[in-house]
């Protein structure tokens, strides 16, 4: 089961490393688009309720993904891809002391203790929004 969940997770990872490269670029792309007139592929720009937002397609699983043309939102977008990317490859760390090497030294205790650490940024990231704005609901 932990060999499964090994597997499963790393297949995960490279498929969202592949999602985080080609929403990265084709995200930049609409930016030029935006900006120069060219027509980027996979990026379509629109305007709803009055500000131009960019729709990027992906054309294999038929998923949009679109955001409010502004260089902040587009990078709190790709840092949170980012820190996602970077999360699943901790995880297949951590996943690899437990299912390969089946035994701890220090550095294995370090990919553990840095598998925790990650693991309180969303959380403490949730605490710091749910204070900061307490009207926000679902």
């Amino acid at each position: 089961m932990k060999k499964l969940a090994y597997l499963a997770l790393k297949v995960f990872f490279y498929a969202f490393s592949i999602f985080f490269i080609f929403v990265l670029v084709v995200s930049i792309l609409a930016f030029t688009e935006y900006t120069f007139g060219w027509d980027a592929p996979f990026a379509e720009i629109t305007n709803q309720n009055g500000e131009d937002v960019a729709v990027i397609k992906i054309p294999l699983i038929e998923l949009s993904v679109g955001f409010v043309f502004n260089i902040a939102v587009a990078f709190v977008m790709w840092i949170g891809l980012l820190f996602y990317t970077s999360y699943f490859f901790v995880l297949i760390e951590f996943l690899k002391v437990v299912v390969v090497h089946k035994s701890y030294n220090v550095r294995s205790l370090k990919r553990v203790q840095s598998s925790f650490y990650i693991n309180l940024i969303p959380s403490s990231y949730a605490i710091v929004w749910f204070r900061t704005c307490p009207n926000w609901s679902f």
